[in-house]
């Protein structure tokens, strides 16, 4: 049994030997792995996306940030971004060059998608139908690329739009909200200038991180949100660059949202946004039927 043993596993030794020689095949070189551009994600300061409906959407990094410029101007979604310029480097597993090609028979006469990354112009074309890969073209050349890029490319620019409702690199001064409102002193003190009697230095400190830091689930059209939304009162907040933003507090089936009209933009805010943006204290004004107390303590300048 024991000399049964051994040979087996020493069978399988040489198996998983040869397995590795046809594999390396040593000897031969092995052809070095083509990138679609010779560029790497950190290189590109500016993305315009043509898509095919007319709709242009540009970008501009901003120092370490990008920011959506067209046809609005607001802060971009960093981890879409990132994955989009991934495209730079990926691979191009099959290369041809557009003389004597009928381009139409890859739909790149007529692209449906065209991603510029600073003065690289990327036409997207269909697909292959054996591997599924895409057909690209970059000037008189046309690749064949996972295909993973496309779907980012078509998405609505709301897709493109950062989750946070505000810069985290511009600090709030003054922030009012129905029955709270709020100015930070010169000396760098947060002050209320309504009645919160449970607001002590430090529940307005973390008050204001907690609008800092604020994070939706997601963005969408302000009118795919606002249908069958009720309104609860407003937002003001100015930061230390000196931009306002407006917001609009709405519930829609016990939803959150958060309106800024200024970009036709709604912003679905997690369950508990209710209690850790609207009230100073998290325990304060809480409603056992899940909606919000507008009522309660309105700021009468802000109807």
């Amino acid at each position: 049994m024991k000399s049964r043993t051994l040979l087996n596993l020493g069978l399988a030794g040489i198996a998983i030997l040869l397995s590795l020689l046809v594999f390396y095949e040593p000897g031969l070189d092995q052809a070095p792995v083509k990138k679609l551009t010779n560029f790497n994600k950190t290189q590109f300061s500016h993305i315009k996306i043509d898509q095919r409906d007319g709709n242009t959407i540009e970008l501009a990094k901003e120092g370490a940030h990008w920011q959506i410029t067209a046809p609005i101007n607001v802060q971009a979604n960093e981890q879409r971004i990132d994955s989009l310029l991934n495209i730079a480097t990926t691979t191009s597993y099959a290369q041809f060059s557009t003389s004597g090609r009928d381009l139409s028979a890859y739909k790149l006469d007529a692209p449906r998608v065209q991603l510029h990354l600073d003065d690289i112009t990327i036409a997207f074309g269909n697909t292959d139908p054996v591997n599924h890969r895409r057909y690209v073209r970059i000037a008189d050349t046309v690749h064949l690329i996972t295909d993973i890029f496309y779907y980012h490319l078509i998405t609505d620019m709301s897709g493109y739009i950062s989750p946070l409702l505000l810069p985290t690199a511009d600090p709030i001064t003054s922030i009012k909200l129905p029955g709270i409102s709020l100015a930070r002193s010169e000396s760098g003190q947060w002050h209320s200038h309504t009645r919160n009697p449970e607001a002590s230095v430090g529940k307005l400190e973390n008050f204001i991180s907690r609008w800092q830091h604020a994070q939706a689930l997601n963005v969408k059209r302000h009118v795919a949100a606002s249908t069958n939304a009720k309104t609860r009162g407003k937002i003001r907040i100015k930061l230390a660059s000196g931009k306002v933003i407006d917001l609009a507090i709405m519930e829609k089936e016990a939803t959150l949202y958060l309106v800024r009209k200024d970009i036709s933009m709604a912003y679905q805010m997690p369950p508990n946004s209710k209690q850790t943006l609207l009230t100073i204290s998290d325990d304060q004004q809480k409603d056992t039927s899940g909606n919000i107390q507008s009522g309660a303590g309105e700021n009468p300048g802000q109807k």
